[in-house]
C-alpha cells in the first residue's frame, strides 16, 4: 500500500495521491463494515481469552513465543509453493502401491490389515512444522510466471507485490527467522493475538498470481523472449536439479521417525525421496509445457486466445491434481455427522447415568478434540481461542495432575484421590477408548456445588 501511495504520489502528485487515499479508506470502510459483527465479538472476547492479560503474574499478557510461533514454516519449505511434495506432502499421507514401506512392511510379516492401513496414512511429512494438513501449493505455473516478473513487470508491479511476496513468507518462517519475527512480537500492536504465522501465506497466494498475470500481459505486449528464457531457465532448472539429484542434499529424516525401527524409518525416508522427484519431475512438465505455448506465441505461431485457453487449462489441471488430494468426493456426504457421531460402546455405558457429572476423553486429549461435548459435559474441548483461567488451570493442575494419575494407573494404581482438581470438577467417569470396558468410573467426584452469599 505505502509503496502504491509513493508511486502515485510521484507520477500525479498531491491529486493522484489524494484518489489513492480515498480508495483505500472506502475500502477499509467496507472491509470493517462487513466483518463488524466478527471483529467486535472478537475485541469482547479476547481479554478473556489466552491472548489476552495474563491472570498469573508467573505469565506475560497474550500469548507466549512458543505457542504463537508453534506453526513456523521452515524457510526450505517455501519451495512447496513449486512442488507440493518437496516435505512429503501431509502428516499423514496415502503411498503409492508398492511403496518402499509396503515392501519393508510385508517383508517383516505383517498383517494385510496392517500394512494397508500404515500406506493409507503414512508419516511422510518431515518439515518444521509439529504436523500439516497438506502443502502450501502456489502452482508451478504462476510462481513461474510472478518471477518473469522481475524482467517483465512494471517497477511499480513488481516492487509492490515482491514486496507482499518477501514480507509474507519472512512472516511465515515464524522462529526460523527469529530475529525479524521476534521483535515483530515485541513491538507490533496485535501480533502477540495471532493464531498461526504460516497464515501469512494467505498474503503470498494473494500476490503470486495477481504479480504473475500482470508480467504475462507486459511480455505479451513488448515480445521480448529474453525474459522468458531467463526466468524460465531458473526455475525451470532449480526445479530439475531437485527431481534428479534432491537425495545429494537432503536426508529425508522427519521427527517421527523415532517411533519406528530402522528399517521402517528407511524404507519411509526412500519413499519421501521419491515422492520430492516425482513432484519435481511434474512441476518441470507443467513449467515446459507453458513455457512452450508463451514461447511459441511470442514467435507469432499461435493467438492469443489459444495462449489463454492453454494457460488456463494448465494452471486448472496444475492446482487440481493437489487439490483433489483433500476436496474429494468423499468430503461431501448428505450427513457426515451421523458416522462421526455414532455412539460407541463406551459412550452407551455412560449415557444411562442421569446425574450431572463430566467426562475426561483420554482418547482426545484435553485441549484436542470436542466430539465428547456431542452427548456429556466435557472436561476439556478444543478451541482455537481459549479462555485463559481455564487454560491455566489445565497447564498448571489439570494436565499435571492427569499425567500423574495415568502413569501410576498404568501400573495396576487407581489414585483417584490425587486428582483433586478434576474431582473438584466433578469428572465422574474417564474414557481410554471406544469400547465398554474402556470406561473408568471415578469413586471420588465432587458434586456440584452451589455457594450461598453472606447477608
Amino acid at each position: 500500500m505505502v509503496v502504491r501511495m509513493v508511486f502515485d504520489w510521484k507520477k500525479e502528485g498531491i491529486p493522484g495521491l489524494s484518489k489513492t487515499i480515498g480508495f483505500l479508506v472506502l475500502g477499509a470502510v467496507l472491509a470493517v463494515g462487513g466483518n463488524l459483527g466478527r471483529l467486535a465479538t472478537a475485541l469482547e472476547y479476547s481479554p478473556y481469552s489466552t491472548r489476552g492479560n495474563s491472570t498469573l503474574e508467573a505469565k506475560s499478557s497474550g500469548l507466549d513465543k512458543d505457542y504463537a510461533f508453534g506453526w513456523s514454516n521452515g524457510k526450505l519449505e517455501t519451495l512447496t509453493l513449486l512442488i507440493p511434495d518437496f516435505y512429503g506432502g501431509g502428516s499423514n499421507t496415502p503411498l503409492p502401491k508398492d511403496s518402499a514401506s509396503e515392501k519393508a512392511l510385508r517383508s517383516q510379516g505383517m498383517d494385510p490389515a496392517q500394512i494397508n492401513g500404515f500406506v493409507k496414512g503414512a508419516p511422510t511429512y518431515w518439515g518444521d512444522q509439529p504436523f500439516t494438513g497438506g502443502p502450501i501449493y502456489g502452482s508451478v505455473i504462476l510462481v513461474f510466471l510472478a518471477i518473469l516478473g522481475i524482467w517483465a513487470a512494471p517497477k511499480e508491479s513488481l516492487i509492490t507485490f515482491g514486496t507482499i511476496i518477501v514480507l509474507s513468507l519472512m512472516l511465515s518462517w515464524g522462529k526460523n527467522l527469529a530475529w525479524f519475527n521476534y521483535l515483530l512480537f515485541d513491538i507490533l500492536p496485535g501480533y502477540n493475538k495471532f493464531r498461526a504465522v504460516s497464515m501469512a501465506l494467505g498474503m503470498t497466494l494473494f500476490a503470486i498470481p495477481i504479480l504473475g498475470m500482470i508480467s504475462l500481459e507486459k511480455l505479451a505486449q513488448k515480445k521480448e523472449l529474453k525474459p522468458l528464457l531467463i526466468s524460465g531457465g531458473i526455475v525451470g532448472g532449480l526445479v530439475l536439479i531437485l527431481a534428479v539429484a534432491s537425495g545429494a542434499f537432503f536426508r529425508f529424516e522427519g521427527p517421527a521417525d523415532a517411533n519406528f525401527p530402522d528399517w521402517l524409518a528407511s524404507a519411509i525416508k526412500i519413499d519421501r525421496k521419491s515422492m520430492l522427484s516425482a513432484s519435481a519431475w511434474k512441476s518441470f512438465a507443467f513449467i515446459a509445457v507453458s513455457m512452450g505455448l508463451i514461447y511459441f506465441y511470442l514467435k507469432g505461431k499461435i493467438s492469443d486466445m489459444i495462449l489463454g485457453l492453454g494457460l488456463i487449462a494448465l494452471i486448472t489441471l496444475d492446482v487440481w491434481t493437489i487439490n483433489r488430494r483433500y476436496l474429494n468426493t468423499e468430503s461431501f456426504q448428505g450427513n457426515p455427522s451421523r458416522q462421526f457421531f455414532a455412539e460407541t460402546p463406551a459412550e452407551k455405558s455412560i449415557a444411562g447415568d442421569q446425574g450431572y457429572f463430566r467426562v475426561l476423553p483420554l482418547t482426545e486429549g484435553l485441549t484436542q478434540g470436542a466430539r465428547t461435548s456431542y452427548r456429556f459435559n466435557s472436561l476439556g474441548g478444543y478451541h482455537g481461542a481459549k479462555l485463559r483461567r481455564y487454560q491455566d488451570l489445565v497447564d498448571y493442575q489439570i494436565q499435571p495432575e492427569l499425567e500423574a494419575f495415568i502413569a501410576k494407573a498404568q501400573e495396576g494404581n487407581f489414585d483417584w484421590e490425587s486428582i483433586g482438581v478434576i474431582n473438584m470438577l466433578n469428572t465422574k467417569y474417564l474414557i481410554a477408548g471406544a469400547e465398554a470396558n474402556a470406561v473408568f468410573e471415578n469413586p471420588e467426584p465432587t458434586a456440584q456445588l452451589g455457594f450461598q452469599a453472606k447477608s
